[in-house]
């Protein structure tokens, strides 16, 4: 079986599916490197891609200059206009965070009916479905987070979203620090100085990107 066994966009199709899907879907493979722009997200619905190796995340920059991190990508992430639909008023692109391979599938042929009408395609589309269900999910948490009114409501939610991801109270941020703060949209010298204060007050240990929540009593 191959990796896309593991990708839930292709949860449901063995190695003949990927076959007939590749030249359906006209899938396409690029390689890019740390810091190169993968893509960038119009107006319409236009592209699908997969992060098959590596990892990046979607910025967003408005109208006044000020840019976002408003979503990471790690293998088997998926991202594009279906998931993330951008203002006119503003500027979103996908970046690479480290070397990274990604797949693109073809929008046009994704909705458009297809000529053996397989049970791939339509499998396909169904799990794209529930996939934009998790975004639609996942963008209104993290709409909820930015809402909370302190800076340590907004790191002891976003630490215990990480907490119950990874099943321990101990895990690796998934961005850097400086990452972190951005994507919180707070200050990074005004956020290291919550998170020292935070491990004054017993709620967690830190060390870099490590983070260890401590149990209250």
């Amino acid at each position: 079986m191959g990796w896309f066994t593991m990708v839930q966009l292709f949860t449901g199709i063995d190695d003949e599916g990927m076959k007939q899907l590749a030249g359906c879907m006209r899938m396409r493979v690029s390689r890019y490197k740390a810091g190169e722009r993968i893509a960038e997200l119009s107006g319409k619905i236009e592209k699908l891609g997969l992060f098959i190796e590596g990892r990046g995340h979607l910025e967003l920059l408005d109208e006044d200059g000020v840019c976002t991190r408003v979503e990471e990508y790690r293998e088997g992430d998926v991202f594009g206009e279906l998931f993330f639909l951008p203002r006119e008023d503003s500027y979103c692109s996908v970046e690479a965070d480290e070397d990274c391979r990604v797949m693109f599938l073809d929008w046009g042929h994704i909705v458009r009916p297809c000529p053996q009408s397989c049970v791939y395609h339509a499998r396909l589309i169904s799990n794209l479905f529930q996939l934009a269900a998790e975004k639609s999910r996942q963008l209104s948490a993290y709409t909820d987070l930015l809402t909370k009114r302190s800076l340590r409501q907004k790191l002891l939610t976003y630490f215990e979203t990480l907490r119950r991801e990874y099943g321990s109270d101990t895990f690796l941020l998934p961005m850097s620090l400086s990452s972190l703060a951005e994507y919180l949209c707070v200050d990074r010298s005004a956020m290291m100085r919550e998170l020292k204060s935070m491990r004054d007050d017993g709620l967690l240990v830190s060390q870099k990107r490590q983070i260890t929540l401590l149990r209250r009593k």
